[in-house]
């Protein structure tokens, strides 16, 4: 690559940026970027410093707004954090995706999928983890907010984990209760909650019918889990998590 070709990348930004014996993904050596990694530099160099450091800005905000955050406790300047990310997206050939799909393809089982085709021991083994999985996210303040097993998966392994991350919450932002026992035959046989609740109200008496767990195996998940059917558990998790909060 010639000197005019490596100006075109002669971005402020870039001033400081080493390539050295290290793999680096969008320069094979200095100033002569990876063919797929050119035209997103060429965009990258046209924009002005302050453009780069405002749509950094957007970007933070709707993260931020869009809850795609952790939490640090103990800190004074706050306790809610954007996950760190790139500005500029890794770009990936096809060839390097087809090496990586054949590594991951396959690698969890929809935890729905296996209980149906496992064999009695496994789908018992599978079921018991997930309440433990269940367990494990409440115990750091996670609550899935959608618990179907679909949103669960089994590894090669045989450990039941969670990766629908669309609708967690902290357990301590919930609100779980007991669900209110009927007065009178007319609330007994609505069709519709009869009582009042708010958008963070949790019933987890209601859950089990909702779980689509396989009569087969639904008697070995309560023997070993009724306790997550209850609300006065997760009030428990609640206010340990809140606990642990406020002692940092």
């Amino acid at each position: 690559m010639g000197l005019a070709e490596i100006s075109r990348f002669d971005h402020p930004v870039l001033h400081n940026y080493l390539v050295d014996d290290a793999y680096d993904e969008t320069f094979e050596s200095p100033g002569k970027p990876r063919p797929h990694y050119a035209p997103l530099l060429e965009t990258f160099s046209s924009l002005p410093a302050d453009e780069i450091r405002r749509r950094k800005h957007a970007a933070d905000l709707a993260f931020l707004n869009q809850g795609i955050t952790f939490t640090v406790y103990g800190r004074d300047e706050g306790t809610e954090r954007i996950f760190p990310y790139d500005l500029l997206p890794r770009l990936i050939t096809s060839a390097e995706w087809n090496r990586i799909e054949r590594g991951l393809t396959q690698r969890i089982t929809a935890l729905n999928l296996f209980l149906r085709e496992a064999d009695p021991a496994a789908a018992e083994s599978a079921i018991i983890d997930y309440g433990n999985a269940l367990r494990d996210l409440a115990a750091s303040n996670v609550f899935p907010g959608d618990l179907l097993l679909k949103n669960f998966g089994v590894t090669s392994h045989g450990r039941v984990i969670f990766y629908d991350y669309d609708e967690i919450c902290r357990v301590s932002d919930c609100v779980f209760r007991d669900l209110p026992r009927p007065t009178c035959e007319e609330e007994e046989l609505s069709a519709e909650p009869w009582f009042h609740y708010g958008p963070r109200d949790v019933f987890p008496e209601q859950w089990l019918p909702f779980l689509c767990i396989p009569p087969a195996i639904r008697a070995v998940f309560t023997q070993h889990h009724a306790d997550l059917l209850t609300a006065a558990w997760w009030r428990a998790q609640s206010e340990h998590c809140l606990g642990a909060a406020s002692t940092g």
